[in-house]
């Protein structure tokens, strides 16, 4: 029994449980900026005390205030492109294609098709080779029906 109360720390003695840190959400962002512009005299600690955050938190949070919105997204543009060029793969796998179509507006590789607001019909005729068959003219030929229509009426007047 004397050798148990030897083990037991004594009270005066305070034994230190370190603090679990939790995640800092965007909430905790605004509060704190809103609690410093609020009060330019409160330090980091208090400011932590009462939303419950570390002091390296607080300390870090008030630091990044400076940096604009679009610099944060300009930074994060080559792991986004990264993770669009992932994408493509699966997406297309699921038969849609999208991804790669806007990657390749985008990136200005293909132009977009110009939507013609008047109306009529356009006709695209392909001259691509086939198997078994010789084409001297691999050039695709493009007729446009409202512009031809406008362009004999001209002729008539």
């Amino acid at each position: 029994m004397d050798n148990a109360a030897e083990l037991l720390p004594d009270k005066a003695e305070t034994v230190r449980v370190p603090k679990r840190r939790r995640k800092v959400t965007v909430v905790d962002h605004v509060l704190v900026m809103r609690l410093a512009d609020n009060d330019p005299k409160l330090s980091f600690r208090q400011i932590g005390k009462q939303l419950n955050l570390d002091d390296r938190s607080v300390s870090r949070i008030l630091r990044l205030r400076e940096i604009k919105p679009a610099d944060i997204l300009k930074a994060g543009a080559g792991k986004a492109a990264q993770a669009w060029i992932r994408a493509i793969g699966p997406a297309a796998a699921k038969g849609d294609h999208r991804a790669a179509r806007d990657l390749l507006l985008h990136t200005r590789s293909i132009e977009p098709i110009k939507a013609d607001n008047t109306p009529g019909i356009t006709i695209v005729f392909g001259t691509g080779l086939l198997p078994g068959c010789e084409s001297h003219n691999s050039r695709e030929l493009v007729v446009d029906i409202p512009k031809q229509l406008e362009q004999r009426e001209s002729e008539r007047d």
